[in-house]
C-alpha cells in the first residue's frame, strides 16, 4: 500500500490528479485482494489501466511536445512498457491465472516508485525550471 502524500506531487495539476488515481487504484486492488474479489477487482484494475495508459500518457507526452521536455522520448518508451505489461496481464486474466492480481499490484508499485517518483519527478523539475509550462 502507498500512501498519497506531496512527495509524489510533481507540481502539475492534472498530472498530479491522474498519478493519485493510479495510487488509488493500487490500495484498491491490494484491498480486494484479502477480501477475495481478485477476479473482479482485477478485471476493473485492468479497465482502470487501459483508460489510464491512453487518458494520461496522451495528457504527459502532450506537454512535454509542447513544452520541448527534451527527454520526451526515452519517457514515452517507459509508457510503452505500461501499456504492454497491461495487456500481458490482461492475457493472463483471461488464462484464469490467479497470480494476476497480485503480479499487477507488485508491478504497480514499482511503477509509482520509479517512474512516478523518479521519472516524472525529473519532469516536474524541468517543468518548473522552465515557464509557462
Amino acid at each position: 500500500m502507498i500512501e498519497w502524500n506531496d512527495s509524489l506531487l510533481i507540481g502539475h495539476d492534472v498530472i498530479d490528479s491522474q498519478h493519485k488515481e493510479l495510487v488509488g487504484l493500487l490500495n484498491g486492488l491490494e484491498a480486494s485482494t484479502g477480501r477475495g474479489l481478485m477476479t473482479k477487482e482485477t478485471r476493473k484494475a485492468l479497465e482502470f489501466m487501459s483508460a489510464y495508459a491512453e487518458k494520461h500518457f496522451k495528457t504527459e507526452e502532450l506537454l512535454m511536445h509542447d513544452c520541448g521536455y527534451p527527454y520526451r522520448a526515452i519517457h514515452a518508451v517507459d509508457h510503452i512498457t505500461f501499456v504492454a505489461r497491461q495487456m500481458a496481464f490482461a492475457s493472463a486474466v483471461n488464462n484464469h491465472d490467479k497470480d494476476t492480481a497480485n503480479d499487477i499490484i507488485a508491478f504497480l508499485e514499482s511503477w509509482i516508485k520509479h517512474h512516478i517518483s523518479v521519472e516524472d519527478m525529473e519532469f516536474g523539475r524541468w517543468l518548473k525550471a522552465h515557464p509557462p509550462c
